[in-house]
């Protein structure tokens, strides 16, 4: 039988008992000498080959014996250290490609483009045989298109092609490297020819040409054909009808995409139906989503406030006030949306609910509602006829905010209290943010002075912005001044900047003032 027949029969009897093989192989190795004989060489190649595939470790000692004999060992050696040590994976590459190994030569290539070292990648390629070899080619592929040389790239797998026809990868790398190209006609061309051959990608390649072509037609074929039928693709295509604002060809397709089970199409649905202002199957759907798609869950809680707030802007508007609440409430109570608040405090003062009012405008002003601070200072001022510390404090609190009308307000008050610097204060501030009646009125208190320079000056910027007052100022201005077709055109600015609107006393005046004008100027004639 021989050594080797009886260390095999020894190996083949026993399971799962590599620690007594590696003894075995250990005892063997040494038994063998230092310098082995050509028998032993090959006996030691077989025993590694034999046992390779169930006890890599005692073939490993085998290999490790014979490597500077035999470049196969190094080989097989370089393919042990393969997934566990890089750098003893190359030491036995370059050991048996140097002994003249072909498999290691082209590991090396293939590992040296992985590697992203071109030097060495090129230095190793060009020392093969098969300058065609596939597998080298494909890597060395991968590492163009890393590189972004997409010449070489499409150099590299057009050989491919050359010689294997029905590829299905190197389409697909000609298809990348037109498409980061902007080449989307070839690009379309060479991922048609990979689906053609078989290629699993190809399809979702095509997809993708064709979403960021906006091929709407070209999607919607290639989904019709694909037999799959996944829920996916249907999304997708119902995304490049709703970016082309088509929502009744995005919601068949996103409905379409629902009925074959996928759950984020309900989101989609769900936006679609709150563009086209169909609240209630908005609302639905937002709800579902967060109710069964988790990972969508916050940006549909998101999405709902939207909708409430748009039906509950819907319903004020049209002066739904009971179902405006409904929501608002929501809003507030349910998702801590207390800019909401200020509404809800208007429509319980409508209805006389004075305490619900105070409830919530100073809910409101717990969070710094601006609006809610100006009007609630108004409300207290409307109760008791008096301007208090509170109001004040309500007013600056507002004004510094941001609120124009606070800052309005704030000069309003200090003008009729005779605070005249405070007045000039906070109507340069409202000035500021382009009141046109604080202009008016800074106009006044400059006119007033005897500044007539200043006045005038914020009276036709006041006017610019079609301020009646300040029309109707001009107006006087004009006619004390003499100049009565300016003075006419004026009021008759006042007039028109009113029309529309229910009359009131500075139409009246300027009305006035304007048939007194035209009847002198008939008396002169």
């Amino acid at each position: 039988m021989g050594i080797f027949g009886k260390i095999i029969d020894k190996f083949r009897n026993k399971n799962n008992e590599e620690e007594k093989y590696l003894k075995i192989a250990k005892e063997h190795i040494d038994k063998a000498g230092e310098n082995l004989t050509k028998e032993q060489i090959d006996e030691m190649m077989k025993l590694g080959m034999d046992t390779w595939e169930f006890y890599p470790e005692v073939s490993k000692l085998y290999f490790e014996r014979i490597e500077d004999y035999v470049p196969t060992a190094s080989t097989m050696l370089s393919t042990f250290y393969m997934d566990k040590d890089e750098k003893l994976y190359e030491k036995y590459c370059l050991k048996a490609a140097n002994q003249g190994e072909k498999v290691a030569q082209k590991s090396l290539a293939v590992f040296y483009a992985k590697q992203n070292n071109e030097e060495k990648m090129l230095e190793w390629y060009n020392k093969l045989d098969d300058k065609e070899d596939y597998d080298v080619l494909a890597y060395m592929s991968n590492y163009y298109m890393f590189q972004d040389n997409y010449d070489k790239v499409k150099e590299i797998n057009f050989t491919i092609l050359k010689n294997k026809k029905d590829d299905k990868y190197a389409p697909n790398c000609l298809g990348d490297a037109y498409f980061v190209e902007g080449d989307f006609e070839n690009s379309e061309k060479y991922y048609k020819m990979a689906l053609e051959n078989g290629s699993p990608d190809s399809k979702d390649k095509l997809f993708n040409l064709y979403q960021t072509t906006e091929n709407i037609e070209k999607f919607r074929e290639l989904i019709e054909k694909d037999e799959t039928k996944r829920g996916e693709d249907f999304l997708s295509l119902g995304n490049l009808y709703f970016h082309k604002k088509d929502y009744k060809m995005a919601e068949k397709w996103y409905l379409e995409s629902e009925k074959l089970g996928f759950l984020e199409a309900k989101y989609n649905l769900g936006y679609v139906y709150y563009e086209i202002g169909n609240f209630e199957k908005a609302e639905k759907y937002f709800q579902e989503v967060i109710e069964k798609v988790p990972h969508l869950k916050e940006s549909a809680i998101e999405k709902l406030i939207n909708v409430y707030n748009s039906q509950a802007n819907v319903y004020l508007t049209s002066g739904d006030f009971e179902k405006a609440e409904k929501y608002l409430k929501v809003l507030v109570e349910k998702y801590g949306i207390n800019e909401c608040c200020y509404n809800l405090a208007v429509i319980n003062r409508k209805k006389g609910n004075i305490e619900k009012y105070k409830e919530y405008i100073l809910k409101g002003i717990e969070f710094g509602d601006s609006e809610c601070m100006f009007n609630y200072a108004l409300f207290i001022y409307s109760e008791t006829g008096k301007y208090t510390n509170e109001i004040d404090k309500y007013l600056k609190n507002s004004a510094e905010a941001g609120n124009v009308e606070a800052m309005y307000e704030l000069g309003l008050f200090a003008d009729e209290q005779n605070r005249i610097d405070d007045s000039k204060k906070w109507y340069r501030k409202a000035i500021e943010k382009g009141h046109t009646t604080a202009m008016n009125n800074l106009a006044n208190i400059y006119d007033e002075e005897g500044n007539k320079k200043e006045a005038m000056k914020l009276y036709l910027k006041s006017a610019e912005k079609g301020n009646p007052l300040a029309f109707f100022n001009l107006g006087n201005y004009y006619e004390e001044n003499n100049n009565i077709e300016l003075a006419k055109e004026y009021y008759g600015k006042v007039l028109d900047s009113l029309k529309g609107y229910p009359t009131c006393k500075i139409e009246q005046e300027a009305l006035a003032k304007l048939k007194k004008l035209e009847n002198n100027s008939e008396l002169r004639k």
